[in-house]
């Protein structure tokens, strides 16, 4: 059985050497329709490529604003990091396929968390629960104080009239 459909690197060359178009119209819809073509392409290569979800909570099931989540994979040199939002969640989207992926959670005031050895394939969707342990005895108190602050002295001048 013969495939009669020419290649896509033919297609793309028959599209635009192709001179049968009006001229007024031709490299505007050739140019339109390349940005298509590139777009859609994007489209479809970031659907290939994983993405992790997550909540983060603390002992007691309350979200966990404002930590910080980094995920990192030494063989391929990725890393990203994010922060939770208010309801404890978390995102990070076109994640490369690979292996030994480590995701850390951190905030203050909880004992960090480290998930080890993820292997992440193409298109996979994965949504992780964490739950933070906290950790009073590594906050210490803040004081703050203003030292080195001038203040100037203005005369206070009082007119009287009669």
């Amino acid at each position: 059985m013969h495939n009669y459909l020419p290649s896509k690197h033919g297609l793309l060359t028959m599209f635009m050497l192709r001179t049968n178009i009006r001229a007024d119209v031709n490299w505007g819809l050739r140019l339109g329709l390349m940005g298509l073509l590139a777009t859609s392409y994007q489209i479809v290569n970031a659907q290939q490529q994983a993405a992790i979800n997550g909540v983060i909570r603390d002992e007691a099931g309350k979200p966990i604003y404002s930590a910080t989540v980094t995920i990192q994979n030494v063989t391929n040199k990725f890393k990203r990091a994010t922060t939770s939002a208010a309801d404890g969640t978390f995102s990070f989207d076109q994640i490369p396929a690979g292996q030994g992926y480590q995701i850390t959670i951190s905030s203050i005031g909880f004992k960090t968390k480290e998930l080890t050895d993820y292997n992440i394939s193409e298109r996979d969707k994965l949504a992780i629960n964490v739950s933070l342990e906290s950790v009073s005895e590594n906050l210490q108190e803040v004081v703050v104080t203003a030292l080195g602050i001038k203040k100037e002295k203005k005369p206070l001048v009082i007119l009287l009239r009669s």
